[in-house]
């Protein structure tokens, strides 16, 4: 009963919204008697600048080269290959960059700021010959 109370209160006060993980340890108390106790453990989200360039193998900058996370988080790289912004998660996120006809590369979030990213995109085709 005391673990359903627990956990129906855990969802009334939105931890399970939150993110929040309920660990539950059982043991005996100095008695001997059973006991059992619970903890909440909230994960914690930061703000993360992350900043960077995205260029090709020949140090071409990529422009409209995609930074991701997931299907929420977006950015793209300006005429230049770089890309700026703000973004909250957990710092072992991982973001995903894409750009057409490359190898897509994967980075944690805390390790893009001012980070200069190399795509693996072999022989792009300039323009197509009919």
């Amino acid at each position: 009963m005391k673990k359903f109370l627990f956990g129906f209160l855990c969802v009334l006060i939105g931890l399970d919204a939150m993110g929040a993980n309920v660990g539950e340890s059982t043991g005996k108390n100095g008695n001997g008697d059973d006991k059992t106790s619970s903890t909440v453990i909230a994960n914690t989200e930061q703000e993360y600048t992350v900043s960077g360039t995205v260029v090709d193998g020949e140090q071409e900058p990529l422009a409209s080269a995609t930074i991701s996370v997931g299907t929420s988080w977006h950015l793209a790289t300006d005429e230049k290959g770089a890309f700026s912004g703000e973004y909250t998660g957990q710092g072992s996120d991982e973001a995903t960059v894409r750009f057409t006809n490359c190898t897509e590369q994967k980075i944690t979030i805390s390790e893009l700021h001012d980070k200069q990213i190399v795509l693996d995109c072999g022989e792009l085709i300039d323009s197509a010959t009919v």
